[in-house]
């Protein structure tokens, strides 16, 4: 297999995996239909990241993208969330591989925690950041529906 071909098939794979784990967890959004508590998409693209580089990038966008427009998103809005689910992972995949070790991340205890602090919370600042906002610019997001349970809008 050519390595063109290669690379499109690891696209298309990441791609098909994302969305459907991204319509899985998109099943447990309750406040707004594209936002979960649960995103194994999040570890899968890491790991695609990981192991095969950067070039399997936009498999992620493109699973987000059509998870996203497949379930209440307006193009731009798809776009916008997408985006920063690429994002989220291009990052923690420099962190990963800059300060922790890459693949290497869980041969000592102190790197276990690096990662979990780099990846599993800095990095996802970034896609819950341009998800939201998105959300908010596409109109899909008021004030009352970011306001805290039990919060009463006027």
């Amino acid at each position: 297999m050519g390595k063109k071909l290669q690379d499109l098939a690891i696209v298309a794979v990441l791609a098909v995996v994302y969305f459907g784990t991204a319509k899985l967890g998109l099943r447990f959004a309750f406040v707004n239909p594209s936002a979960t508590p649960l995103w194994a998409p999040t570890g899968i693209t890491l790991a695609a990241f990981l192991i095969f580089g950067l070039r399997a990038w936009p498999g992620a966008f493109l699973g987000a993208f059509f998870a996203n427009l497949t379930t209440a998103g307006s193009v731009l809005t798809s776009i916008g969330i997408a985006t920063g689910n690429t994002l989220e992972g291009v990052a923690g995949c420099y962190l990963v591989r800059r300060f922790v070790r890459g693949q290497q991340a869980f041969e000592r205890a102190q790197d276990i925690f690096k990662f979990a602090f780099l990846a599993g919370m800095v990095s996802t600042t970034i896609s819950a950041t341009v998800g939201v906002t998105s959300l908010s610019l596409g109109g899909s997001l008021t004030g009352r529906s970011m306001a805290p349970s039990g919060a009463r809008g006027g």
